[in-house]
């Protein structure tokens, strides 16, 4: 019996997620793409979600809304 195939789990800081949602291009991306395919799993802090949102609305305010839609894959996260 073969053993189930684990997904790579990436932890993603507040840089990969501002560089990410802010180009399309470059590694950050390319790692948002990956979680976004669920091709690896996503692991996230409520603290980095909270900085990235602070730091989008004080330096990237256009990008707001993007920083949202992205959050959509997040889910509730516990407390």
């Amino acid at each position: 019996m073969k053993k189930p195939i684990q997904k790579i789990k990436a932890f993603i800081d507040t840089s990969v997620l501002i560089a990410g949602v802010a180009s399309l291009t470059g590694a950050s991306a390319a790692v948002l793409d990956l979680c976004e395919a669920e091709s690896i799993q996503m692991v996230i802090s409520r603290q980095v979600l909270v900085e990235a949102d602070r730091n989008f609305s004080a330096k990237l305010p256009g990008l707001v809304n993007q920083l949202t839609n992205f959050g959509s894959l997040f889910g509730t996260l516990p407390l």
